[in-house]
């Protein structure tokens, strides 16, 4: 059986293939099928996609029917939804007697307004879909009525089967790592522990059909980082919607990293519940290395928390848990901006409340302010509120809110450019879709060319690309040959994904120092006024041994930086 499966990978302006974004659904689906399945013949197909334009590659067809397919497979969200609609047609002229079957989110919650709709789909599956793919490999797609989970044509019209719950034994699931399946960026290693949440915000569609949290399988994850440091990876997103919903949990997980990961090879970032901490969680994580920690906000408004259906905030025990694990590694705090329920003013009391918190007494809590615009994503519960809260979203592409009832669209004009000028910008991020292609105008919100200001409209959010002749300027004495104290030689200076990075030797140990202006997403080492230092493992050698001398040296080229950091 020849099966193709195709998903999209968002392109992220500014972001090289180094961290470049995959389809880890794909990964699992295609993994767990492999393994079911006798003589499958597997197709993983990437199809890059943009938030700003929901448009496929002219030959995305041609690679999708490149395996010659008997069944294909689309997985799809809101960012790609119409991506794939444009080429249906396309796909069924040429390739007319093979089944299409559409999952992932999009067939979840809208498959049976999208197959009244669109001709071309036969089969949409609900839910999970790894169990589903395989019965419908094995004969399913012929015999749909048999297969749960389904939405499918028969006799001219639209007929659905029981629904599938979720899978109960996270176990059962195979790793697309060790299935040889996937070989993600080197900068971007997202390893699955959970699905599903304990929140029930009324923004996400998921809590309407996956229940509660249920967890990976530890041999599982114990091989996965077993795998990763054998190719020499230094980082990993722990993929859960949070660490610490479970204290025991927590402390199971931050053993196997422990026991599995030896000190200094790996680094971590994760998502962490503020309303689940406790002091014995806060003990827990500290035995896990942070690369960044995740702190969902979201706002500071009552009226806007209940809304989305978030308690209220509570700010003494949000600041006690800042100050706790900012000393672990860099914080960084989201923030929603178009809540419906929330106002200009309000949004403006999150950002201004935020920027003062930051650095409070002179201690830095929070490395980035990460701000995600209003999606009103289907299946969820606002977007069956969208008259009454008077939502209106965009008509294309993701379904940003563009106004409410609460947040005129002038209002949300008024917001961004808040942003955009705002004497703390640096300390913000925003990977969403650039808001001036929605409100004509708008200074532009997506990173730049490294030349400076983003034009008349006024400064670029996101800090441009850093050009060598830059760094010359602020390290002047980093080039090929120079020796610090500690035995560390510079090998050679060069750009990586349009940022300078400095290779390191010393001995047999390798080390890339990367610099970047401040307010890049990437969490920094050490900082300066505008600069950004981290590290990371060289793409070939050994790692450092001595992870102490590592951040001393970044300190020195930041003395040196602060010192000529004015005139830059």
């Amino acid at each position: 059986m020849r099966v193709v499966l195709a998903g999209s990978a968002v392109q992220l302006p500014g972001v090289g293939k180094e961290s470049g974004r995959y389809n880890l659904a794909l990964g699992y689906l295609g993994a767990y099928a492999k393994y079911h399945v006798d003589s499958l013949d597997l197709s993983l197909v990437e199809l890059p996609v943009s938030l700003d334009r929901p448009e496929f590659p002219e030959d995305s067809v041609e690679r999708i029917l490149a395996g010659d397919p008997e069944i294909i497979g689309i997985s799809s969200y809101t960012w790609d939804v119409d991506a794939f609609l444009a080429i249906l047609p396309e796909l069924r002229r040429r390739a007319p007697g093979v089944p299409i079957v559409l999952g992932g989110p999009t067939a979840t919650f809208d498959a049976p307004q999208i197959m009244a709709s669109v001709p071309e789909i036969d089969i949409a599956v609900r839910g999970e879909g790894e169990e589903t793919l395989v019965e419908l490999i094995r004969g399913g797609v012929r015999r749909p009525e048999g297969v749960g989970g389904l939405v499918y044509r028969a006799g001219g019209g639209i007929m659905e089967t029981e629904p599938r719950g979720p899978i109960e034994e996270m176990a059962s699931l195979r790793s697309p790592y060790l299935a040889g399946l996937i070989e993600p960026p080197r900068n971007n290693l997202m390893i699955e522990c959970s699905r599903g949440c304990l929140f029930r915000c009324k923004y996400c569609a998921w809590k309407n059909f996956l229940g509660g949290v249920r967890y990976s399988a530890p041999e599982t994850l114990r091989g996965e980082l077993r795998w990763a440091m054998e190719r020499g990876y230094s980082h990993a997103f722990i993929l859960d919607s949070a660490i610490n919903f479970e204290t025991e949990r927590l402390k199971g997980l931050a053993g196997l990293l422990r026991d599995t990961v030896p000190e200094g090879a790996m680094r971590f970032s994760y998502f962490l519940s503020h309303l689940h901490v406790n002091d014995e969680q806060i003990r827990a994580l500290s035995g896990i290395a942070p690369h960044e920690i995740y702190v969902g906000l979201e706002s500071v408004r009552e009226q806007a928390l209940r809304t989305v259906g978030r308690p209220k905030l509570d700010k003494v025990k949000f600041e006690r848990v800042l100050d706790q694990i900012s000393v672990m590694g860099p914080a960084t705090v989201s923030i929603i901006l178009g809540i419906p329920g929330d106002t200009l003013d309000g949004f403006k009391e999150t950002v201004d409340y935020l920027v003062e918190l930051a650095h409070r007494g002179g201690k830095r809590r929070i490395a980035h302010v990460r701000v995600f615009w209003m999606i009103i994503t289907p299946g969820s519960s606002l977007a069956g509120q969208k008259a009454e809260l008077g939502i209106v979203t965009a008509s294309r592409g993701v379904p940003y809110l563009l106004e409410s009832a609460t947040f005129s669209r002038d209002d949300m004009r008024s917001a961004i450019e808040f942003l955009a000028v705002h004497p703390a910008r640096s300390l913000f991020l925003w990977d969403d879709a650039d808001p001036a292609g929605q409100f004509p105008g708008l200074v532009s919100l997506a990173p730049g060319d490294g030349q400076g200001d983003a034009g008349e409209g006024g400064p670029d959010l996101s800090a441009m690309r850093m050009s060598m002749e830059e760094l010359a300027r602020v390290l002047p004495m980093v080039r090929p040959g120079l020796r610090s104290g500690s035995g560390w030689e510079v090998l050679e200076v060069r750009a990586r994904e349009g940022w300078p990075l400095i290779r390191m030797a010393r001995g047999d140990e390798r080390l890339d120092i990367q610099v970047r202006h401040g307010g890049q997403g990437v969490p920094a080492l050490v900082s300066t006024g505008r600069y950004a230092l981290s590290w990371m493992a060289a793409e070939r050698g050994l790692r450092p041994s001595d992870e102490g001398a590592v951040t001393k040296l970044l300190r020195a080229f930041a003395r040196e930086i602060r010192r000529r950091e004015g005139g830059a």
